[in-house]
């Protein structure tokens, strides 16, 4: 099986850190579950684009990256269907913290053909979690 990497993304710079407004902060681990849980449904009603856009006032990825990255995964998207079918709902699998600032959470794309695999992860640098990296593969067998 061919395995297809769609988007993996991970910035952490200083200088490129993306400054949030205070409307725009997760306070907690809850919210940002909240937050992927809602870009999860968002995706699996077949809107990836407005499922992603929904993470960029949370990002600590410059806009015009999160742009970048969401019109090349707006391409992939007939080669998702064509490969993995319908979508059939989403499942959340774990959500895992290293430390105090670190926050990983990981979500399943259910096709009707294989699974989607989606991680989000979150850094805490001070009273607020960013959204620092987010990724979709089909590697289930990394989940075991």
């Amino acid at each position: 099986m061919i395995r297809l990497i769609v988007l993996a993304f991970v910035i952490w710079s200083g200088t490129s850190l993306f400054v949030t407004s205070k409307a725009d902060t997760l306070a907690s681990p809850e919210e940002a579950r909240a937050l992927t849980d809602r870009v999860m449904r968002q995706i699996s009603s077949g809107d990836i684009v407005a499922g992603l856009a929904a993470l960029k006032p949370y990002s600590a990825i410059p806009e015009a990256e999160m742009d970048t990255l969401i019109g090349q995964t707006e391409l992939q998207i007939p080669a998702i269907a064509m490969r993995f079918g319908e979508t059939k709902g989403v499942e959340f699998i774990c959500e895992e913290r290293v430390g105090e600032s670190l926050l990983q959470i990981v979500q399943l794309q259910k096709y009707e053909k294989s699974p989607m695999v989606w991680t989000f992860v979150f850094y805490k640098p001070d009273d607020r979690w960013l959204i620092t990296a987010f990724y979709f593969h089909d590697n289930v067998a990394g989940l075991f």
